[in-house]
């Protein structure tokens, strides 16, 4: 495997453009595959009083019933060996195949959904003894969640514009919702 600066360049800090282009700040990258930046519309406060933000009306769709929405925000961490990536796994295949997460009646998966897990964690060995371990210790067999999980062991370079828009195509391509 190429090493990922070879491809891309030792990465430098990100830079913030103040000259402004229009409506648009220029923020560098820092890769030089990245074409010059990235660009961003301003930022523009916009705060609405409690009354008002109490009383909005919104619904939350339920990837994991009371654990985990759709469309938020998802951070897991935790010291080296806590078993993030063993979490994980068990996560995208209880989103992939509808089943509870942990196998817990306390986080039921309303309904599959085609999950992508990104890592670069461990050895393909071991990922694969992992995913074996909880599809066994949980009764699932991989026909029945199909495509419906994809394991990606290349991670894009988060700050690199490149990156992203391949990443975003990708999603797209493969009608990954999570």
């Amino acid at each position: 495997m190429t090493d990922w600066r070879e491809k891309i360049g030792e990465p430098r800090p990100a830079v913030l453009d103040d000259s402004r282009n229009g409506n648009l700040t220029r923020i560098d990258s820092g890769h030089k595959e990245s074409g010059g930046g990235l660009l961003l519309p301003p930022f523009v406060t916009a705060g609405m009083g409690i009354a008002e933000f109490c009383s909005q009306s919104i619904q939350t769709e339920w990837l994991v019933n009371r654990a985990i929405a759709r469309s938020e925000e998802l951070i897991l961490g935790g010291p080296d060996k806590s078993l993030k990536t063993g979490i994980l796994m068990d996560l995208c295949l209880s989103l992939a195949s509808g089943t509870d997460f942990l196998d817990s009646d306390q986080f039921k998966v309303p309904k599959p959904v085609r999950t992508c897990f990104m890592t670069a964690e461990s050895g393909t060995g071991t990922l694969i003894s992992l995913a074996r371990r909880i599809l066994r210790a949980r009764q699932l067999k991989v026909e029945e969640i199909g495509d419906n999980l994809i394991i990606n062991r290349e991670l894009p370079v988060i700050c690199n514009d490149f990156h992203m828009l391949e990443l975003e195509k990708y999603i797209k391509n493969k009608g990954i919702e999570v």
